[in-house]
């Protein structure tokens, strides 16, 4: 016999087990399970004015005018890459926050402004977005042209992408980011 609750921790689990290759989570699954409740980005907190060639990339494959050769991403809409800019932001977000600690090859960066952010690898993108790593630096290219992410890599040449600041809206959530 199932029970309400069993339902709801099956999907809170379901969620965080996407993030299991990103975070080391441990014992500290509830937690982490409440964190990722409240600084999960929704695409409606993203700042679009910031995407400009993002949205016009995306109205050109649209209305014909471009074609992206690669198959498996053709049909990627703007939507899609707002919600691949969210796990991003997400994945900042729990980084700040100290939901948990980064798995490797995860790794946190200094940025001009003497901050330190977290870099997300392309592999734990990958398997929390559900695209190829091989496929993501194509469907972020725009997102980069923008600004709003950068391309880095480690010392031991891992790939990955860090977000810029103010490309959401943080204000409910400032509280819990600890950087």
């Amino acid at each position: 016999m199932q029970t309400g609750t069993d339902t709801i921790e099956r999907k809170v689990s379901d969620e965080v087990s996407v993030w299991s290759g990103a975070f080391i989570i441990g014992d500290r699954a509830p937690e982490f399970a409440r964190l990722l409740g409240l600084l999960a980005v929704d695409i409606a907190d993203i700042y679009t004015s910031k995407l400009q060639h993002t949205v016009n990339l995306c109205g050109a494959m649209q209305g014909g005018g471009v074609k992206l050769l690669k198959r498996e991403v053709s049909d990627t809409s703007f939507t899609d890459l707002l919600r691949l800019l969210a796990t991003v932001i997400t994945h900042a977000r729990l980084a700040r926050a100290k939901a948990a600690r980064l798995s490797a090859p995860g790794f946190f960066l200094r940025v001009e402004t003497d901050t330190v952010r977290p870099a997300m690898p392309l592999r734990h993108l990958a398997e929390v977005s559900g695209y190829t790593a091989h496929d993501l630096p194509l469907l972020l290219a725009p997102m980069i042209y923008d600004g709003v992410l950068r391309m880095v890599r480690d010392r031991h040449g891992n790939e990955a992408v860090l977000v810029a600041d103010d490309v959401a809206d943080d204000d409910q959530i400032r509280r819990f980011l600890k950087f």
